[in-house]
C-alpha cells in the first residue's frame, strides 16, 4: 500500500528500495512481492510515472525468485516429472526431493499473485522475460507431488487473459507448443513429445525411428506454425512404416 500513496516523484526511489531489500533480505521476499503489487495498482493510475519502473522491478524480482527456487536445478528436475511415467504421491519415498518446501511454496504463491495482479491492472508492464520465468516455475510446481496444490499458482496458469498485450506473441504464450517450449525448454519439450507418441498403438505401425525423427523435427520447428502443423498432420495420418 506504500506505493499507492507515495508522491509520484518518490516512486523511482521506492522501486529501488524494494529491489535492494528483495535481493539482500531473503526472509522478506514473500512480503516484498506485495509492495510490487501496490506499484501495479499505481501504474494503472500513473502509467507514465510508474509503468517503466514496474516492468523493470518485476523482472528483477522474478530473476531473484527464479534463482532461489531453482537452487541446484530443482525446477528443471521437477519439470522433467511431466514426462516421467512413475506416479509419485506426497509423503512417499519416491517423492523425496520433488515436493515443494513450505518456503518454496510461499515464495511461488507470492510471485504468482504478483504477476497475476500486474497482468490484470497493468498488463503493459508485464514483460516477456518475467512472465516466462514465472510460468516455468509454476509448471514445475504443479508437476511435483503435493497434497495441497498451490492455489494462486494454479490461478495464474488458468487465467483466461483477455488483453491482447498478453496473448499470442505477447507476455503470456497461448499455443500449447510454444507454451511447452518456453516453459520447459527444448530438452523438456522433446521428452514430453516422446512420451506422447511412445508405444505401438499410435500411429498404427509407425516405426520407432520415424517417431524419433518426428520428435526432432517438431522440437526444431521454432515459430513456424505452418511447418509445425504440417509435421503433426503428416505424422498422425501416416499408415505405418517410416
Amino acid at each position: 500500500a506504500i506505493a499507492e500513496g507515495a508522491p509520484v516523484g518518490s516512486l523511482g526511489a521506492l522501486s529501488r528500495l524494494i529491489a535492494q531489500a528483495f535481493e539482500r533480505r531473503a526472509e522478506a521476499r514473500v512480503a516484498l512481492f506485495s509492495a510490487a503489487v501496490s506499484l501495479a495498482h499505481r501504474a494503472m493510475e500513473e502509467p507514465v510515472a510508474a509503468a517503466g519502473l514496474l516492468e523493470e522491478l518485476l523482472l528483477g524480482l522474478s530473476q531473484i525468485a527464479w534463482a532461489e527456487l531453482d537452487a541446484l536445478g530443482a525446477l528443471g528436475q521437477r519439470l522433467m516429472l511431466v514426462a516421467d511415467p512413475m506416479v509419485r504421491h506426497s509423503g512417499e519415498a519416491e517423492a523425496v526431493g520433488c515436493e515443494l518446501s513450505e518456503r518454496e511454496r510461499a515464495l511461488l504463491e507470492a510471485w504468482s499473485r504478483c504477476v497475476w495482479e500486474v497482468g490484470r491492472h497493468a498488463p503493459h508492464c508485464l514483460g516477456l522475460a518475467a512472465s516466462r520465468l514465472v510460468l516455468r516455475a509454476a509448471a514445475a510446481a504443479i508437476a511435483a507431488p503435493t497434497q495441497a496444490p498451490p492455489a494462486r499458482t494454479l490461478a495464474l496458469l488458468g487465467e483466461p487473459w483477455s488483453d491482447e498485450a498478453l496473448r499470442g506473441g505477447g507476455a503470456i504464450p497461448l499455443t500449447s507448443r510454444r507454451s511447452l517450449l518456453e516453459i520447459g525448454g527444448a530438452a523438456a519439450f522433446a521428452a514430453w513429445a516422446s512420451r506422447a507418441v511412445e508405444g505401438e498403438g499410435f500411429p498404427e505401425g509407425t516405426k520407432a525411428e520415424a517417431k524419433e525423427r518426428f520428435v526432432r523435427e517438431l522440437s526444431s520447428s521454432g515459430d513456424n506454425t505452418t511447418h509445425f502443423k504440417q509435421l503433426l498432420k503428416r505424422f498422425c495420418t501416416r499408415k505405418g512404416g517410416t
